[in-house]
């Protein structure tokens, strides 16, 4: 399967269309935006098209992020997400989103310094650990770290890493996840999280 090189946005209006840019301009120390105060495009879940398991967070001590499940645990469990759009916010582009757990709505998908992919407290624009931007074609998508410029691909453990140099040419599908969405972005039942 070959996927576009440009990072592509997911839509308001049709969480499966595409727009945006791959270029990222610095963002000032002082200016900063919390996650929340992005766009709320709906809730989601993410099935690796590697092994046919949907992705799921805070597994074991260290609040991993793994392709795990064979169901999804409900509109609010451990494999469904909120997503965000940060682009146009503090210089970031189009195309610059956050990944919410729903069961534990104060966390957001990070990446940690072994480059895992972790739940971690708090999401702001000027932590870019928190960020990633999207690739996308139909209904399945790549991500790509902000903080190392790396695509999250699927181990052999099932677990989840941004240490994937490059995603072009015929993409594998340790790289893929489909998205299934759960609810719409003004309609969904997000509990609120903390300002942090």
């Amino acid at each position: 399967m070959k996927f576009a090189q440009a990072a592509i946005a997911l839509s308001l209006t049709a969480a499966a269309g595409l727009s945006g840019f791959t270029a990222l301009t610095a963002t000032p120390a002082e200016a900063t935006t919390r996650c929340t105060g992005g766009t709320l495009l709906g809730r989601y879940a993410l099935k690796s098209n590697l092994n046919n398991k949907y992705i799921r967070a805070g597994i074991g001590s260290d609040a991993a992020v793994g392709a795990t499940s064979s169901r999804i645990g409900g509109n609010k469990s451990w494999e469904t997400f909120d997503i965000y759009d940060l682009g146009n916010r503090n210089g970031l582009n189009g195309g610059t989103y956050a990944l919410r757990s729903t069961q534990d709505p104060n966390r957001w998908v990070s990446i940690a310094s072994n480059k895992a992919l972790q739940l971690k407290r708090g999401c702001t624009t000027n932590r870019r650990n928190h960020l990633f931007m999207a690739n996308k074609v139909g209904n399945t998508l790549q991500l790509q770290s902000l903080s190392n410029r790396q695509w999250v691909i699927q181990r052999s453990n099932n677990m989840l890493q941004a240490n994937a140099p490059t995603a072009g040419g015929n993409v594998p599908k340790a790289l893929q996840y489909r998205m299934i969405r759960v609810s719409a972005g003004s309609g969904s039942n997000s509990t609120p999280p903390s300002n942090r």
